[in-house]
């Protein structure tokens, strides 16, 4: 804690004058002329007090020693036990120039299109909940220096033969790359980390403790060469591009890819110094999950999460619905049998759908199945058995960062393949109404048939994994689909059979469309531990 010179007050950092300012007498002070000699520049390390929960071990900084009575990471309501620690003293930081007023502001503008989302996203108590953290981040400098020689040519038609000409293109390169960064904390989910950049790194600081004044911060814990890789692959690709665009090449093009040319490039990483970020963070716990909203400390740039609310989907539906009803009751008369055949092919979509989420969330959560620390994929203490930092831990994406690929996930692409058919299938049987298309619809029913039980197969592993059961509601699809199927195959005369079936049919489409905004809330939520109720910092700052 930092105390004004004037009067012994409590000193804060205060956001529109970048200055320290005391709450007592309003005096301001250069924030690196108020420094205490432990925290001189020259030390590699200053005092903070850090406050750890006993129940989930989750650490969190601050350079004040008020007490702190609730855990940031799992949200227990305990006091947390603290203690002074020496923290190693980043580089640099980028001191917030948006305010709380700023912040909540942004936020309010991005909710004004999340129709769907809970009322609590939008309460202004809610909203007041905000609260500035530092994040750690690594920012690296990359030079690269030396002769190049890179593989070109020109190609051109000449009579009925195309010429093409090689070249090698020659020259020096003296290229320095400064704050490409990245963050360094394995609890900042990626995608928010990625999501709310990029941060102008012009504007870095020298670091000072005293920035920290009202503030709370994370600790580093991702091993810088964890991204050297990744920061020396992007100093690469921009110098690339600025090659290629050269006005002096003329019509040559360049046949080295980004990839190619990187170890021509002879590139370097001169140093990687530690940052420290800001953000304001706020947080929304339904039961055993959380969803948060993060603002660019900086920039003001809004990234939340956005689980929707089941309510408001279904009184919108039911609203909706009357319009589009009138409309189709007016203009387009549809066969008992073509319905049937409608209703099952959107059933067999929606099981796709289903089975989509499912997967996705599977693979999200991955580390946390018996399965995965059993075959020694994962150790249980967010590091692979080889030592690698995991960064697919839960709440975040199927996500290596040593390779920097999401996983792919053939589920979607098939939701995607089952999307595509039924939109042109269905667009197809409008334009032909007039035309006697029930046997269409009648191989489209069977065809649904196979897509439902494909799509039920693939959501048995899934929904097993993330629920604990065996039965997904897919099956209860599946189900009215091959109903729909008897009713077209056995053709009834009477029409009851087939409004029967297309009612089963939706029906069941109701089901796992409420299944879908259920799991599509679980991918917008993450797993405690994580922030939540991030609170500390000073809310006059």
């Amino acid at each position: 804690m930092y105390q004004c010179p004037n009067c012994g007050g409590q000193l804060r950092f205060n956001i529109p004058t970048q200055q320290l300012a005391c709450e007592n007498c309003q005096s301001e002070f250069d924030p690196y002329q108020i420094s205490k000699e432990k925290d001189a520049e020259e030390e590699s390390f200053y005092d903070v007090t850090v406050f750890k929960c006993p129940q989930c071990g989750g650490e969190i900084v601050s350079s004040d020693n008020t007490a702190a009575n609730f855990c940031t990471f799992c949200g227990a309501s305990t006091v947390l036990t603290s203690n002074l620690r020496k923290e190693k003293r980043p580089g640099y930081i980028i001191p917030f120039t948006k305010t709380k007023e700023d912040c909540k502001k942004a936020y309010a503008k991005h909710m004004r299109r999340a129709w769907f989302a809970p009322k609590e996203l939008k309460d202004s108590r809610f909203i007041d909940s905000f609260r500035g953290i530092y994040m750690p981040y690594w920012a690296y400098h990359i030079t690269e220096e030396g002769p190049v020689s890179l593989s070109a040519s020109r190609s051109y038609r000449r009579g009925d033969y195309i010429i093409t000409d090689k070249y090698s293109v020659s020259g020096d390169i003296n290229s320095s790359y400064k704050g490409i960064s990245y963050d360094a904390s394995s609890s900042f989910d990626d995608q928010l980390s990625q999501s709310i950049a990029p941060y102008d790194v012009r504007n870095m600081n020298r670091f000072t403790p005293s920035y920290l004044c009202g503030f709370y911060a994370d600790t580093a814990d991702v091993d810088p060469d964890t991204y050297t890789s990744d920061a020396i692959d992007i100093a690469a690709t921009k110098t690339y591009d600025y090659v290629k665009t050269r006005p002096e090449l003329g019509a040559v093009s360049l046949d080295e890819t980004a990839a190619s040319a990187k170890s021509k490039f002879n590139p370097k990483c001169k140093a990687a110094d530690g940052a420290m970020f800001p953000v304001w963070f706020m947080s929304y716990r339904n039961k055993d999950r959380v969803a948060y909203a993060t603002v660019n400390g900086q920039t003001g740039k809004v990234v939340a999460d956005m689980p929707v609310s089941i309510s408001k989907y279904i009184i919108s539906s039911l609203i909706l619905a009357i319009p589009v009803f009138v409309l189709l009751n007016a203009f387009l008369t549809l066969l008992p049998s073509t319905t049937l055949g409608l209703s099952a092919i959107v059933a067999a979509l929606v099981c796709f759908l289903y089975s989509s989420e499912l997967n996705q969330i599977m693979n999200r959560d991955m580390p946390d199945f018996p399965e995965n620390i059993q075959s020694g994929k994962y150790n249980g203490n967010g590091r692979t058995n080889d030592g690698t930092v995991c960064y697919n831990t839960p709440g975040q994406n199927s996500y290596d960062r040593k390779n920097k690929k999401k996983k792919k996930n053939s589920s979607g692409a098939g939701a995607l393949v089952v999307i595509i058919f039924a939109f042109v299938f269905i667009m197809f049987s409008f334009l032909t109404a007039d035309i006697d298309n029930s046997g269409i619809f009648r191989l489209a029913t069977y065809v649904a048939v196979i897509l439902s039980i494909a799509g039920s197969a693939a959501s048995i592993k899934p929904y097993s994994v993330v629920t604990g059961r065996h039965m997904p509601a897919t099956f209860i699809t599946m189900a009215a689909v091959v109903v729909a199927a008897v009713i077209q195959f056995t053709a009834p005369v009477s029409d009851l059979f087939y409004y029967a079936g297309a009612i089963l049919c939706l029906a069941a489409v109701i089901i796992l469309l409420l299944g879908v905004i259920k799991y599509y809330n679980v991918l917008s939520t993450r797993k405690l531990p994580q922030f939540i109720n991030y609170s500390g910092g000073d809310d006059r700052a």
